[in-house]
C-alpha cells in the first residue's frame, strides 16, 4: 500500500504539471517548459512501473546490482572488518571452524562455542561435548591489529580463502 500511495502522489504531481502546460497552451500563451518537463519527469517512473510491473522492475534492478563485479568480495570484506571490531567478552558465543567436517556440508562447517577466557595467546573457546567425550577448549589466535576492509580483501585473495555463506 505504501508504494501505491507513493505512485499516486507522484502521478498527481505529474498530472498537475502537465495540466499547467496544457492550460498555458490553451490560452495561446507561451508554453512554459518547466511544468511540462516536471510533469513528464514525475509521470515517467509511474508509467514504467505500470507497464513493466513493480516486481519485475525491482527484480531486474536487484539482479543488476547483485551482479556488480567484486560486490560480494567487498561486502564480505566489510562484514569481516565489522567482526574484527567486535569486542570479545567471556561468556559470549563464538563460532569456530569445524576441523572434523568431512562431508563438506556448509551447515556443519562451523561449531558454536562459548568464550571461556582471553589472554595474550588468543581466545579460549569451550566447545560443546561430543557423544561419549568431554568438552574441549580450543585456542583461537587473535590478530595483533584490526584490519581494514581493503587489507582483509587482499589478504583473503592472496591466501586463496573463501567464506561460504
Amino acid at each position: 500500500i505504501f508504494y501505491t500511495m507513493l505512485y499516486v502522489a507522484i502521478s498527481v504531481h505529474g498530472i498537475q504539471g502537465l495540466w499547467a502546460a496544457v492550460a498555458a497552451l490553451a490560452q495561446c500563451s507561451a508554453i512554459e517548459r518547466v511544468p511540462l518537463l516536471e510533469g513528464v519527469a514525475y509521470l515517467l517512473p509511474a508509467i514504467v512501473v505500470l507497464a513493466v510491473g513493480r516486481k519485475r522492475l525491482f527484480g531486474f534492478m536487484a539482479r543488476r546490482f547483485d551482479r556488480a563485479m567484486g560486490r560480494s568480495l567487498r561486502d564480505g570484506a566489510f562484514m569481516a572488518e565489522l567482526l574484527c571490531t567486535l569486542p570479545v567478552k567471556v561468556g559470549m558465543k563464538w563460532w569456530v571452524p569445524n576441523s572434523h567436517d568431512d562431508d563438506g556440508d556448509v551447515q556443519k562447517a562451523w561449531i558454536s562455542g562459548v568464550v571461556e577466557s582471553l589472554d595474550e595467546n588468543g581466545i579460549h573457546v569451550r566447545m560443546p561435548p561430543k557423544l561419549g567425550s568431554s568438552s574441549e577448549v580450543r585456542l583461537i589466535p587473535m590478530t595483533s591489529h584490526v584490519m581494514k576492509a581493503d587489507e582483509l580483501l587482499s589478504a583473503a585473495q592472496n591466501g586463496l580463502r573463501c567464506v561460504e555463506w
